[in-house]
């Protein structure tokens, strides 16, 4: 096993408010969340946001009197099939005297340095008193950065911003930054935080300084009212706390846009990440007696006409024929009371049990699809590997080529088992512009997968030529494959 940089830790205890998308699979509720940033020109920092309502776990009596509850996490990246970097750590609570009033999280932030590539990432949450009481999550990561090009590190938003008088994990410059791991705000929130970086402005801009305007949008119309423009001096890596005042923000799904513009007012670069403002975020998790059908009813009730519009988009992937013509004219109709009841109902057809935990689990595959996937052209979930991995979940492993001089960027999903009928399936994947990273499946051995015997054709760039090296025509690629 390589030997990755170790990461900083420590706890931050946190009032629990918000919920979205927790993963919970015999009880515990963890909220999490990751962003990667660049460490340098061969390598980046993966950060995994974790939040524990201490109500989901057990406490145990210390010989104080006092009670004490932990969590252990095991982290894991692995990469074709091997394992990258493992680590196992323990998140622990304060000492508290009465357990009656539990009303706070525990929060970490895990940083591993990882070099350039696509990893997977599994992390297994259980709690420390209780074996049973457990959780999983998986998701892919890609630490690439372009290094002659201006970019961006992932946006990360955060509830709470104050003077750092020590250095601990959450510290970033001179500042204290506690992510918020929901992307989401609610309406007792004033203001909006987010921490951000991007990379090599120096190449490109030779002034002292350049501009950074960060505003936002709500579908094709750009929020006027909640916008800022900020000076900074160019840098090689340049970190940016943003604000915005939110108070008077509609409830609604947003984009939050940062652009970088030179001195002559030139536009060089932007980026775009996604959150949303709720009206009812202080569900209480921890009260398990209340009926997840009354609870889904809750927080549907909490979203505007334009959330559940885009939210019946979000439903294509699981729906029937009958239930897409049904979405296409509830969608012109627009009536809220209307879209409100079809999105309870559909959960309660998929899961008459849990439809609440059922609609939220889906909700942040959709989100960290968004994220991973999404292009300049499209959300995530709407690419290839988007579907993909909604249909699918993540594969057990990815091998990629980025780099092959005879052939276009091609990635090829490996999944040990889809079904109880499908096993040692893959899906291969090419980039036909080379560029935007906009990949499109073109072969799988899955049942019901499109099948193309000419792919290795398709990913080749010149089909005319016979490399007399076979690592030149895309690096192995029948080894690749399995054959």
């Amino acid at each position: 096993m390589k030997n990755a940089n170790s990461h900083l830790r420590v706890f931050f205890l946190f009032i629990f408010f918000l919920i979205m998308g927790p993963i919970s699979s015999f009880g515990i509720v963890v909220f999490i969340n990751h962003g990667v940033f660049k460490n340098n020109d061969e390598s980046s920092y993966v950060e995994i946001y974790l939040k524990v309502p201490v109500s989901s776990i057990e406490f145990q009596k210390t010989d104080k009197n006092s009670f004490k509850a932990s969590v252990r996490v095991k982290l894991e990246y692995s990469q074709r099939d091997s394992i990258y970097y493992s680590g196992i750590y323990s998140i622990e609570s304060p000492e508290i005297a009465d357990t009656s009033n539990l009303n706070f999280a525990l929060t970490d932030l895990l940083r591993t340095v990882l070099p350039y590539g696509t990893y997977n990432m599994q992390v297994w949450i259980s709690d420390t008193y209780n074996d049973e009481n457990k959780t999983y999550f998986a998701s892919i990561v890609n630490t690439r950065f372009k290094n002659k090009i201006i970019s961006f590190s992932d946006v990360m938003f955060s509830d709470t911003v104050y003077a750092a008088h020590t250095i601990n994990t959450f510290t970033r410059s001179t500042y204290n930054i506690i992510p918020n791991v929901f992307n989401s705000y609610s309406s007792s929130q004033e203001k909006l935080y987010f921490y951000l970086e991007f990379y090599n402005a120096d190449l490109f801009i030779k002034d002292e300084n350049l501009f950074v305007k960060y505003y936002l949008r709500m579908g094709s119309m750009d929020l006027s009212d909640f916008q800022h423009t900020t000076r900074l001096k160019v840098a090689h890596i340049n970190y940016l706390i943003g604000s915005l005042l939110i108070r008077d923000l509609p409830i609604g799904n947003y984009e939050l846009l940062t652009e970088i513009y030179n001195t002559k007012n030139v536009r060089l670069s932007s980026k775009t990440a996604f959150f949303s403002k709720q009206k009812n975020s202080h569900v209480v998790v921890e009260d398990r007696t209340i009926d997840s059908k009354i609870l889904l009813a809750q927080i549907i009730k909490g979203y505007s006409r334009d959330q559940l519009l885009e939210y019946m988009d979000y439903l294509y992937i699981l729906s029937s024929h009958d239930e897409i013509q049904e979405i296409e004219m509830l969608k012109r109709q627009k009536d809220i009371d209307e879209l409100s009841e079809f999105i309870l109902a559909f959960w309660l057809k998929r899961d008459k049990d849990n439809p609440a935990k059922a609609w939220i689990s889906y909700l942040k595959r959709i989100e960290e699809c968004n994220k991973i996937f999404g292009t300049q052209l499209r959300k995530g979930y709407l690419t290839d590997r988007g579907r993909v991995y909604m249909e699918y979940g993540p594969p057990n492993s990815v091998l990629e080529s980025e780099n092959a001089m005879l052939s276009y960027p091609y990635q090829i999903w490996h999944y040990y088992q889809l079904s109880d009928f499908q096993h040692n399936k893959k899906f291969v994947f090419f980039n036909r512009t080379g560029t935007m990273d906009e990949y499109e499946l073109i072969h799988s051995d899955a049942s019901g997968e499109v099948r193309n015997a000419d792919w290795k054709k398709l990913i080749s760039r010149y089909n005319n030529l016979n490399p007399t090296e076979e690592d030149v025509f895309g690096d192995f690629l029948d080894d690749d494959f399995g054959q």
